[in-house]
């Protein structure tokens, strides 16, 4: 039975609700401590429940979870036991949950994917800290009982045998042997170690301390350790951190101290108390490490979740926080406030054509301008990519911002030298003004994002006042509705075919099939203009069982021309793959066209699959049994439950282009392509990576054992007629 004042022990609970997580990292942490009582909860609820029976030393926490989140568990945890080691575990994009845990207090955190060593790595700072700690209480103990029971056999020594004699330097050498041992384990610590008397006045210290604090030992014995103070911390902390101490015998928190040399720095201090079998204190142990790199870190993440790395500018996050505090004061203040959507002109070629080093650089400069543009009052942000954005709190009105507009564009078109080039570049400014276009932060930035694009629809490097108007009519919706359902009478849609390439061999294994709209007036109507409408009309249903029958008649076409049997990939709408009727069109379709079902694939995108998913497995069950092939599309944009995708009778899973497009420049969007590859095979599928237009980016996926590529490095989607001949050459 695992006793709680065992200094050989510590107990850890782990909660995680997702079982294989769990399981895994619980048999990873038994392996790795057999010595640690481990105990593991599938939610928070759970977690509590434990943690009230065992008292765990040190908590392992995911912070998104069923029932009671991470947050609200570690909350009550610290205030039950404010001693409590949190390690708190999230993904880098939950950016604001990680920040409530770290005000809570969490000891520690982890991103996810979690690496099992760096995470090891933290679990050994704390379980040395808490094992030194009570190893000293432990053997101080001990050793205060060694030297009473010298005293009571001294004083038999007098009335006994030279036999009586021998067995008490047996003892005695014993003792020392232990003491001796116990010397080594203080000064060799890599955490600096304090020992006082009753008084709280400095017995001994060690190696360690020396380093961190800068104090020798014989510079502090029987002084009082709160000349380590920084003056931080109020009268009302060390209240409590004493009542915890003196309550429970051990203590636990983060505090500043202050070196020898006036410098200060973060800590954290563990303290326990030794005593007597009588209850009466003897000795007073702390031990503390230097935890400047950690609060390093977390400065860092803080800055992550609401700055932009590359320009320093308050990102979306902020913005929004920014944003909703003016617009509380202008409420109050009965003013105006403006708002301005920011958009640079042609920005993609200029990345394209001098690089990203260059866009980079350019985007910074253009941070660096609006800043200089405006008031001091003023919030610049950039929202991502070439987006920036600008608050104008206290304005008189919304004209009155008109002049800060044309300074930006004024000073924007002055030009950029990078590179030893002279660039020029120009930008589409929207605006929004409280309170004639909107009273809360999401109206008026999305009116905002209608003005800009209606600047850069009429011929960019101009400002825009939003206006009622600039939302699409119903009259224009209706325009375009009737306009797709001639389409589909008049046959107005065409097909074009993307090749897929196998890394292994670098033969062509299938085609996408892409749906056009040529439009007779028009002319080629982008798929996001037209399919979103299709699809909140239904007209999706039409047209997509049209896109399916031809692309199944084209590939039986080529077939008959002589290439190789290839697989068609053809994408399923959310509506389509929700109708009941689904495995029957398909049957049907594949009767008719008379094309083997194995050289069918059907694409069903993460979001429409995750939408329903006891529906999804079903429709993909009876498909499956048809014998077409499956894949989930856009993987990564979703949100995924690792307990329905292997249930998921799927073949495989097609990584989304825009994780693709940044893995040779963006750390996550790479460890996020590596994990999904690894997931799906460790599933037993393969993985399909679209959007692949540089080597750097094939040279990564093929690193990562990636299947299957498609993207314009090897070809751009094409005509049936243009594409045969590609599939002849590389089939």
């Amino acid at each position: 039975m695992f006793q709680k004042d065992d200094a050989s022990h510590i107990s850890l609970l782990y909660v995680e609700d997702e079982h294989e997580v769990r399981s895994l990292l619980a048999l990873t942490l038994e392996l790795s401590y057999p010595d640690i009582h481990i105990l593991t909860a599938e939610n928070g609820k759970k977690g509590l429940e434990l943690f009230e029976r065992y008292k765990p030393e040190i908590v392992i926490t995911d912070i998104k979870m069923p029932v009671l989140d991470g947050i609200a568990m570690s909350t009550e945890i610290k205030r039950r036991a404010p001693e409590t080691i949190i390690i708190a575990l999230t993904a880098f994009s939950d950016a604001q949950n990680l920040i409530a845990a770290i005000d809570i207090g969490v000891n520690s955190y982890l991103l996810k994917p979690i690496d099992q060593q760096k995470l090891l790595t933290t679990i050994n700072t704390f379980v040395n800290t808490i094992t030194d700690a009570k190893r000293m209480a432990h053997e101080l103990r001990q050793a205060h009982e060694l030297l009473e029971q010298r005293v009571t056999e001294r004083t038999l020594e007098l009335s006994q045998t030279v036999t009586m004699l021998q067995e008490e330097n047996a003892r005695r050498v014993k003792a020392e042997n232990r003491m001796l041992l116990m010397a080594k384990v203080f000064e060799h610590s890599g955490e600096a170690i304090v020992i006082t008397d009753s008084s709280n006045r400095i017995l001994a210290t060690n190696a360690s301390f020396t380093r961190i604090s800068g104090y020798r030992q014989d510079e502090v014995l029987g002084l009082d350790p709160k000349l380590l103070k920084s003056g931080i911390e109020t009268k009302g902390f060390y209240e409590s951190m004493w009542e915890t101490l003196l309550l429970h015998n051990y203590w636990q928190g983060e505090l500043y101290g202050k070196r020898k040399g006036g410098d200060i720095f973060p800590k954290l201090l563990s303290l326990s108390v030794v005593c007597d079998e009588g209850g009466n204190v003897l000795n007073y142990i702390g031990t503390f490490t230097d935890i400047s790199e950690l609060k390093q870190a977390t400065q860092q993440i803080d800055f992550l979740a609401h700055y932009d790395v590359l320009t320093s500018l308050p990102n979306r996050t902020s913005l929004k926080k920014k944003l909703s505090a003016a617009l509380k004061m202008a409420k109050q203040s009965s003013s105006h406030l403006a708002i301005l959507s920011i958009d640079l002109d042609h920005f993609k070629y200029i990345n394209d054509s001098l690089g990203h080093h260059v866009g980079d650089t350019l985007l910074s400069g253009v941070a660096s301008r609006l800043a200089k543009s405006v008031r001091n009052i003023d919030v610049v942000a950039r929202l991502g990519g070439d987006e920036y954005a600008v608050v104008l709190p206290q304005v008189v009105s919304g004209c009155a911002s008109a002049h800060i507009v044309s300074k930006i564009l004024e000073d924007l078109s002055h030009t950029f030298r990078l590179d030893n080039r002279d660039v020029v570049i120009t930008a589409s400014i929207g605006i929004s003004v409280f309170p004639h276009d909107g009273d809360t932060t999401e109206e008026l930035m999305k009116n905002a994002d209608i003005a800009m694009h209606h600047a850069k629809a009429n011929g960019r490097n101009n400002y825009q006042f939003f206006k009622q108007e600039m939302n699409i009519t119903a009259q224009e919706r209706f325009t375009l509705e009737r306009n797709l359902r001639v389409a589909i009478e008049r046959e107005e849609f065409l097909l074009h075919y993307q090749p897929q390439i196998e890394m292994a061999t670098g033969r062509v294994i299938g085609v996408e099939a892409l749906l056009r709209w040529q439009h007779p007036e028009r002319g080629l109507v982008p798929p996001d203009t037209f399919i979103p409408l299709a699809e909140a009309t239904g007209l999706i249903l039409p047209i997509g069982d049209w896109v399916l029958e031809t692309a199944c008649r084209q590939m039986l076409s080529w077939l008959a021309a002589g290439l190789p049997p290839l697989r068609m990939a053809v994408n399923l709408s959310a509506k389509q793959f929700k109708q009941d009727g689904l495995s029957d069109t398909v049957a049907k379709i594949i009767s008719a066209t008379g094309l083997d079902p194995h050289f069918l694939e059907l694409e069903i995108t993460e979001s429409a699959a995750m939408d329903d998913p006891e529906v999804t497995i079903y429709q993909l069950r009876k498909l499956r049994d048809m014998g077409v092939e499956l894949a989930i599309d856009d993987f990564g944009t979703g949100y995924s439950s690792l307990s329905y995708l292997k249930l998921f009778p799927v073949n495989r899973l097609k990584i989304d282009r825009s994780f693709v497009k940044d893995i040779e420049s963006d750390s996550d969007d790479a460890a996020i392509a590596a994990a999904t590859i690894a997931l799906a095979h460790k599933l037993g599928k393969e993985v399909i990576a679209e959007g692949v237009e540089t080597e750097g980016q094939l040279r990564f996926l093929r690193e990562q054992q990636c299947d299957v590529v498609q993207g314009y490095l090897y070809s751009r989607p094409r005509s049936a007629e243009d594409v045969f001949g590609y599939l002849q050459d590389h089939s």
